[in-house]
């Protein structure tokens, strides 16, 4: 999901490193990923002192499903430590707003200009030290816009709470949610080195490529009508006296 930081993504980019060791995969790579991600080795404040977290593990008490540490909303200041930390709540953020703008502007005739894309995609790129997105890059290398427009949202807001409304919202739900969810990259890789006690099938569940399965696919559904839209309230319902009707499937 997220660019090299020569703006391609990593299937065509020169500049990506592959998952071989822990930190391969978060060189060259657009600066919010780690800003999302704590990177396998990094410092970070926590409770009070440093901590420099390397390997999570996939079992036990310490583990994470994925294999990735999650940074963003953490809380790195002195107060963590004494349990009264605290984050301002975001009603509303301004990079919202110039996403949706930028989804908008191409949705409405199937193509943005290059100025549309400077006051809007382009200012969190600045923000984040990242290439342009122009039509011009877009062509030369084979992207396609509105892949590249959602997939700004997706970076800019992870974790946030928009990603299940973005997937109902652009009608892709249906085959994105129900895919397995995967971590990462294990056979082959200096996690397998680590952990050469997890026995695959058993311990831990890989896909053909050698990804953790967080979450097999199993787990994951989406049924149709209902999950396209959600349940009203039922005391809205009732309230109603029939002028409202419950949405498909609830």
């Amino acid at each position: 999901m997220y660019l090299c930081n020569d703006g391609l993504p990593i299937d065509k980019s020169p500049l990506f490193k592959g998952f071989q060791y822990q930190t391969s995969e978060f060189e060259n790579r657009d600066s919010r990923m780690e800003q999302t991600f704590i990177v396998p080795g990094s410092e970070v404040f926590f409770e009070g002192g440093l901590w420099t977290p390397t390997y999570p593990g996939f079992v036990g008490n310490s583990a994470t499903r994925t294999g990735y540490m999650i940074r963003k909303f953490l809380d790195e200041t002195l107060d963590a430590a004494q349990f009264i930390g605290e984050y301002d709540f975001k009603e509303f953020r301004y990079a919202e707003v110039l996403l949706i703008l930028a989804e908008a502007l191409y949705e409405k005739n199937g193509q943005i200009t290059d100025d549309q894309l400077d006051i809007t995609i382009n200012d969190l790129r600045n923000r984040a030290n990242m290439p342009h997105l122009t039509n011009a890059f877009v062509s030369a290398n084979g992207l396609n816009m509105l892949e590249e427009i959602r997939r700004e949202r997706t970076v800019e807001l992870a974790f946030e709470g928009y990603r299940r409304d973005d997937l109902r919202r652009w009608g892709t739900a249906e085959t994105v949610l129900p895919l397995a969810i995967r971590g990462v990259k294990f056979v082959g890789t200096e996690y397998q080195q680590k952990f050469p006690e997890l026995v695959i099938g058993q311990d831990i569940q890989v896909d053909s490529d050698g990804f953790i399965i967080a979450q097999p696919a199993s787990a994951r559904k989406f049924q149709t009508p209902k999950h396209w839209l959600s349940p009203i309230p039922l005391q809205q319902v009732q309230l109603s006296k029939g002028t409202l009707e419950q949405n498909p499937g609830w």
